[in-house]
């Protein structure tokens, strides 16, 4: 066996089924059990706010909205989502200024502030990256690379990306969802507790090179879907589709450069040298044979005789 293991680490299919979860919020509106009546008691003094003979506009409703108490401003915001929809109001009347500046709680009336990342029926989460391992029967650097070169990776980052999406208010996704689960594999081996020094510091810079390479992958997953909700908002649905089928292909490509231009990580140290282990080896055997030997010629001088 070669003193180097090849971690080979070529992804898993990214198949339809958040250092960190990236997840977005979406405007919701409530389940409208409220009665008619208790509706128009809540629309009233929304439309005297604004103006009703007036007419008014964009800005009129804003100065409108701005002058309601924070409770009846949500539930009047909701109203507004119910009839025109979340992206048609947002636009409107800048529900998102509305809400974040008086410090509105998605709690107390089940309205959450758009986030300007997203739009209205953005939601998002990658990652965070599952963690699993394999496990290395191993007592040398020696037997580490045997077992890992007998593998077809040492390390493996998998994703699987999942999207999903509505047009509710009209021809166009105004609801979007997307979901990448990222998973992380590594080798688990716990050393021997006679290793020598510099064979266990060899082994912790292999793992951190491994490591490091990995996470290179988990960064392209990132740099691919991080913030992609928000542009699939407004696309018909099939160009969404066509738009997310895009990303995942170009998350493959990424990945593979990747691994083509740091040679699956070999070119970023992840080349075990159990040449280390081999020479402290050595050098422990004859620093004992050294002693050994010293121990010898002490024992081979005669004792000097007593004076009587």
């Amino acid at each position: 066996m070669a003193p180097t293991s090849d971690p080979r680490d070529v992804p898993g299919a990214t198949t339809d089924p958040q250092h960190r979860p990236v997840t977005r919020q979406r405007i919701t509106r409530q389940d409208g059990s409220l009665p008619a009546s208790a509706e128009q008691e809540l629309a009233d003094p929304t439309m005297a706010a604004i103006g009703r003979a007036g007419g008014g506009g964009p800005e009129r409703m804003r100065s409108g909205l701005l002058q309601l108490d924070q409770s009846t401003r949500s539930r009047a915001v909701q109203r507004l989502q119910a009839d025109a929809g979340n992206r048609a109001v947002g636009a409107m009347i800048g529900v998102q200024p509305i809400l974040q500046r008086e410090g509105a709680e998605p709690t107390d009336t089940g309205v959450v502030a758009l986030d300007a990342t997203t739009g209205g029926g953005a939601t998002e989460t990658i990652g965070p990256e599952t963690s699993s391992s394999y496990a290395v029967a191993a007592s040398s650097l020696a037997d580490v690379a045997a077992v890992i070169g007998g593998r077809a990776e040492a390390g493996h980052v998998g994703w699987v990306e999942q999207m999903s999406s509505s047009a509710n208010t009209g021809p166009t996704v105004d609801t979007v969802s997307v979901t990448v689960g990222i998973d992380l594999e590594m080798p688990s081996w716990s050393t021997p507790s006679a290793m020598l020094p510099r064979a266990r510091a060899e082994w912790s810079r292999w793992y951190a090179a491994l490591m490091a390479h990995e996470q290179g992958h988990i960064q392209l997953v990132h740099d691919v879907h991080d913030g992609q909700a928000a542009t699939l908002l407004g696309k018909t649905p099939s160009a969404a589709t066509t738009a997310f089928n895009a990303s995942k292909a170009s998350l493959t490509n990424k990945s593979n450069a990747y691994d083509t231009k740091t040679g699956h990580g070999l070119k970023t140290g992840t080349v075990l040298d159990v040449g280390i282990e081999t020479l402290e080896l050595d050098e422990e055997r004859k620093k004992r044979e050294a002693a050994e030997k010293a121990k010898g010629r002490e024992s081979a001088v005669p004792d000097a005789p007593e004076d009587e």
